[in-house]
């Protein structure tokens, strides 16, 4: 996102949004700042719809719908960049199809040139020719020169237009990149872990259960948050993030799947090795001990727990993930930090 308000326009706007989060209850960090102030901006109609009941009606907003909606609408609002990039690679590519055609035009221009010297050669004046020849070479310079011209031009208009179109297309593949990613933990987000479950399930033979999915979710994080404070939250997420992502390999995918909860795809896994995995990452995320940066404190014991479901014959996407959240369910049920399974054996 841009900003090119005047300091009076974001003074005004500063005046709303700051009396808004203290009526919502909400903490001034920059998260629910550049929310609001992007609202109150109003040129992001989903952020409006999403935030008028709220704003306009004395709705609430809890912290972590508030970071979603961040996300969602303020980081990842994208797409019309990458729309308007992609408008701008085409017409670089254009410009150098136009400036080839133009050389090309010259080419042209000066072979038909070099045809009618020849032309004239063959048909001097006998009484002039020495007249006739010198300015015919003349001219044949001044065409060369000309030709000469013509291309180191094209060769700097060339450089400069493929120096401005990779500049673009790093651009592209950089919001492309923040576009499958969650900005707190590094990991791939919701439309990341939805792609990867589809792609491993469409790839999965059809008669065995090769592709296995674990549902993570940190245990009592709503009442972490409530004793430590979301940025000691954050650290936590963090954390966890890092764990799975240290913990698997190869062509599996963490993605943060939302708030607290994590997904792992884990693909040609049998579901005992998906088990194994998952009970060495509960231990080792039991067996951590965190401490708060600023004083040193210990932090509570974080546990999580987990379910794990492996692929049917004929499953979806939502199949597979309904099963493993039933499993992650039941470990709670049974008294958090602990593993389920749904499958048997």
């Amino acid at each position: 996102m841009e900003y090119t308000e005047s300091l009076e326009r974001s003074a005004e706007i500063t005046r709303m949004v700051l009396p808004t989060l203290s009526r919502l209850g909400l903490p001034v960090n920059p998260i629910n700042y550049a929310l609001f102030y992007e609202y109150f901006l109003g040129r992001n109609p989903r952020l409006k719809e999403a935030l008028e009941p709220v704003v306009e009606n004395g709705g609430s907003l809890s912290p972590d719908r508030a970071k979603e909606l961040f996300e969602e609408q303020v980081v990842f609002a994208n797409t019309d960049r990458v729309e308007k990039i992609g408008e701008e690679i085409r017409e670089m590519l254009g410009k150098i199809i136009q400036m080839i055609s133009d050389a090309g035009g010259d080419v042209s221009h000066f072979s038909g040139s070099l045809g009618a010297y020849a032309h004239s050669l063959e048909h001097l004046d006998e009484a002039n020719a020495a007249q006739q020849l010198k300015s015919l070479v003349g001219q044949m310079l001044t065409e060369a020169r000309q030709m000469v011209e013509s291309n180191r031009e094209f060769g700097q208009k060339l450089d400069a237009t493929s120096r401005e179109i990779g500049a673009l297309r790093a651009e592209l593949a950089d919001l492309r990149l923040q576009a499958t990613l969650d900005a707190l933990t590094g990991l791939g987000n919701r439309k990341t872990f939805d792609e990867a479950l589809a792609r491993a399930l469409e790839q999965a033979p059809g008669d065995m259960a090769t592709v296995c999915l674990m549902m993570v979710d940190i245990d009592n994080f709503k009442s972490i948050n409530d004793e430590y404070g979301h940025l000691i939250g954050d650290k936590i997420l963090r954390f966890v993030a890092e764990t799975l992502r240290r913990s698997v390999k190869g062509r599996d995918v963490v993605a943060r799947f939302g708030g607290d909860e994590f997904g792992v795809v884990l693909e040609e896994t049998p579901p005992q090795g998906a088990y194994r995995l998952a009970e060495n990452i509960r231990q080792t995320i039991e067996k951590s001990a965190l401490k708060r940066t600023d004083t040193g404190e210990p932090i509570r014991n974080i546990t999580v727990s987990i379910g794990v479901e492996c692929n049917r014959p004929g499953d979806r996407p939502d199949d597979l993930i309904e099963r493993a959240d039933q499993a992650l369910y039941e470990s709670k049920n049974k008294g958090r930090n602990r593993v389920t399974c749904g499958f048997r054996g």
